[in-house]
C-alpha cells in the first residue's frame, strides 16, 4: 500500500513490509520456503501489488502476492528464450509487462 515500504534483505533473506515510521509490519517469504530463493537480486511490485523476486542462484522468478503466499515462478537456467542466466533486474513497464535482466548471452534483456 503507498503507506508502506517493503524491503528485500540480503542478509536475513526474507521481504520486509515497514510502515513509514519505521514499525516493522511483516515479514515474508524466508529462504528455502515454496519457491527456494537462493540469492534474491531484485525484486518489483506489479499492478495486482503482488511481488516479483529475480533469483540470482537459481535462474528464475518468484512470485508471490503482497501477503506472502507463493503464486508462481518462471524461467530457469539455460541460453534460449524465456531462460535465464543470473537475472539481476527486473521492472514492470507501464503497459504491465515484465523485462528482466540477465547474464544470458544470447537474450540479456527479456520482455
Amino acid at each position: 500500500t503507498p503507506e508502506e515500504i517493503v524491503v528485500l534483505s540480503y542478509r536475513n533473506p526474507c521481504v520486509s513490509v515497514y510502515s513509514y515510521s519505521h514499525q516493522l509490519i511483516r515479514e515474508m517469504i524466508p529462504l528455502g520456503k515454496t519457491c527456494h530463493l537462493k540469492l534474491p537480486a531484485r525484486f518489483v511490485l506489479d499492478n495486482s501489488s503482488n511481488i516479483l523476486i529475480s533469483d540470482f542462484r537459481s535462474h528464475s522468478i518468484c512470485v508471490y502476492s503482497y501477503r506472502g503466499e507463493f503464486l508462481h515462478k518462471f524461467g530457469k537456467e539455460g541460453d534460449l528464450k524465456g531462460d535465464f542466466i543470473q537475472p539481476r533486474g527486473i521492472t514492470i513497464c507501464p503497459q504491465g509487462r515484465i523485462i528482466v535482466a540477465s547474464d544470458n548471452p544470447n537474450h540479456p534483456i527479456q520482455i
